[in-house]
């Protein structure tokens, strides 16, 4: 497959990573954005082959962006093709991106060979793709190595930008659902739903799922069973990954120590 310049938008850090590294790797040329704005922006200055929008992004999210670019379909800013990436993929959802303007739908977090796949089939045919559902548990390191081709560093980088997060997303979560704020416990849910299942986790991920589904309905009456089921299941994939992140550092060795030792006492007599 020849090197494409691909326009990757997706407003978690985490997930824009493991795609940057997974099409870097494949020898794409990436740009990655962190919504639809500066996807517009972006796609003023560089010619794109492919534009991968996340279908839920702030300021402004896939289908407000494909708008643009469907509208010029013919402009040179158009990218050729347009794929909307998301965590909602039944077949009712599919659909609707599809008639948002988007050239194909692929299900998130996706493997490189899904995006591949449908490249190789377009310039065959005209088939659409179906969404990528995750449907085995594993072991999550497992998951993360084969998603980043045993990438050490990128794993690393996307572990500890997980648990570095994790304790504020769950307590924004809890706190959203006491306040009864249906709209933002629902995109909380959604956000989670997305980082989790970078490592498989379909037990996580179904418990996010069914968070962001209570509080886009606007019912929360079964939101707080589901949110402790939640924190189990995330409790579980936290334990495994703590295992794989950076260790500690060491305690620096006596005889080297006394400087450091000094400095510490400097700053606890500041206190």
């Amino acid at each position: 497959m020849p090197t494409l310049n691909i326009l990757l938008a997706d407003a978690q850090e985490e997930v824009r990573a493991l795609v940057s590294g997974q099409l870097t790797q494949a020898g794409h040329r990436v740009v990655a954005v962190a919504n639809g704005r500066e996807a517009v922006t972006a796609a003023q200055q560089v010619r794109f082959d492919v534009a991968l929008l996340d279908e839920e992004m702030r300021v402004m999210d896939g289908i407000e962006t494909a708008r643009p670019f469907r509208k010029r379909r013919v402009d040179a800013s158009r990218p050729r093709l347009l794929v909307a990436v998301t965590s909602n993929t039944t077949a009712q959802d599919r659909e609707r991106l599809l008639a948002a303007g988007f050239d194909e739908v692929i299900g998130k977090p996706f493997r490189l060979e899904t995006l591949e796949a449908i490249l190789d089939r377009l310039s065959r045919e005209s088939s659409v793709a179906r969404p990528e559902v995750e449907t085995f548990e594993e072991n999550p390191i497992d998951v993360l190595a084969r998603r980043v081709n045993n990438d050490e560093k990128l794993m690393r980088k996307l572990i500890t930008s997980f648990l570095r997060d994790l304790p504020s997303r769950m307590n924004s979560l809890a706190s959203a659902l006491k306040r009864g704020d249906t709209e933002r416990v629902g995109s909380l849910a959604h956000a989670l739903k997305g980082s989790v299942s970078i490592f498989g986790c379909s037990a996580a991920r179904g418990r996010a799922e069914e968070l962001q589904n209570l509080g886009r309905n606007g019912d929360l009456s079964a939101a707080r069973g589901v949110l402790e089921s939640l924190k189990d299941e995330v409790a579980k994939l936290e334990r495994k990954l703590r295992r794989y992140a950076p260790p500690a550092r060491p305690a620096p060795r006596a005889k080297r120590g006394r400087r450091r030792g000094s400095a510490s006492r400097r700053l606890e007599s500041r206190q």
